[in-house]
C-alpha cells in the first residue's frame, strides 16, 4: 500500500495567482520510519514531536508560534528539505499559473484540476512498481490530503470519485488506487507537513527559476527517461513560460 500525502499553496491576486498542489508518496511499511525522522529533526530544533510546522508559519497562526520562535528560519527549511532526500519517497506536484490562461476561475477550477494531474502520475507510479516488483497483486494506493474544510471537502470527494469512475482523455484509469479520497489535518500529520514543504518549494521555483529550496529535492520527484517534467512536476498550461524553471 502506498500513501500520496498532497497539499495545496497559492500566492497572488486573483488573475495572477501561481497555485501548487502535490506532495510525497511513500510506502504504508516506511511511514513509521518517517515519523521518527522527522520527529527528531523537530527535536534538535527546540519542538516536540506534536508541534505542527509549515513551510510559511503567519503571524496570525497561533499554533505555529514554536516554530517562529526558532532562530535560523532558513536553517529548519533546509533541514527538511534535506531529510526528504533521506527517504525513500516519490514527489510529484502540479503548478498552475494563472495568468496565462484565456480566462480567470474560480480557486475551485484549479484545486479539481491540479487534483487531475497529480491523480494521474500516481497511478502511472502505482503501475511502474506494480511492473518492478513483479507482486501478484498490484499495490494499492491511496490519496490522503489536509481537510480543506466543511465546503471544499464536498466538492472535492464528488469530484475525485468523478474522475475515479470515469476514463480519462487519455485513457488513464485510476485503477491501482483507493475508491475515495481520505482525509487529515496538517496540524496534527508530519507526512502532511512535509508535503507542505514540498508543495511550497515547488511554487517558489515557479516564482524564481535561481531558488536553491527546490535544488534540494529535485532528485525526489517521480522521472521519466530523466525528465521531471509531465513526470514529476506538471505544469498547466502546458505551455507556460513557468516549465522552464524546472528545466
Amino acid at each position: 500500500m502506498y500513501h500520496f500525502y498532497i497539499d495545496e499553496t497559492y500566492k497572488g491576486e486573483r488573475g495572477h495567482r501561481l497555485f501548487a498542489q502535490g506532495g510525497l508518496i511513500v510506502s504504508e511499511g516506511d511511514i513509521p520510519y518517517v515519523q521518527k525522522e522527522f520527529w527528531d529533526l523537530k527535536k534538535r530544533f527546540g519542538l516536540e514531536r506534536s508541534d505542527p510546522v509549515k513551510w510559511s508559519p503567519h503571524e496570525n497562526e497561533p499554533e505555529y508560534k514554536k516554530q517562529r520562535l526558532i532562530e535560523d528560519q532558513n536553517k529548519f527549511k533546509l533541514e527538511v528539505l534535506k531529510l526528504i532526500t533521506k527517504l525513500k519517497v516519490s514527489l510529484i506536484t502540479s503548478v498552475i499559473h494563472e495568468s496565462e490562461l484565456d480566462f480567470t476561475y474560480d480557486i475551485t477550477f484549479y484545486q479539481n484540476n491540479a487534483l487531475d494531474f497529480i491523480a494521474k502520475r500516481f497511478q502511472y507510479f502505482l503501475r511502474a512498481e506494480t511492473k518492478i516488483r513483479g507482486d501478484i497483486y498490484n499495490p494499492s494506493g491511496l490519496i490522503i490530503t489536509d481537510h480543506p474544510g466543511s465546503t471544499r471537502e464536498s466538492e472535492m470527494s464528488k469530484h475525485y470519485s468523478k474522475i475515479w469512475h470515469e476514463t480519462a482523455s487519455n485513457d488513464v484509469k485510476l485503477c491501482l488506487m483507493r475508491e475515495t479520497i481520505f482525509y487529515s489535518h496538517c496540524k496534527s500529520c508530519c507526512t502532511l507537513q512535509l508535503a507542505d514543504f514540498v508543495v511550497g518549494a515547488t511554487r517558489m521555483k515557479a516564482e524564481d527559476k535561481t531558488n536553491h529550496y527546490f535544488e534540494i529535492i529535485r532528485d525526489r520527484f517521480r522521472q521519466d527517461g530523466g525528465k521531471i517534467i509531465g513526470s514529476g512536476i506538471v505544469v498547466f498550461p502546458s505551455f507556460s513560460h513557468l516549465a522552464k524553471n524546472f528545466v
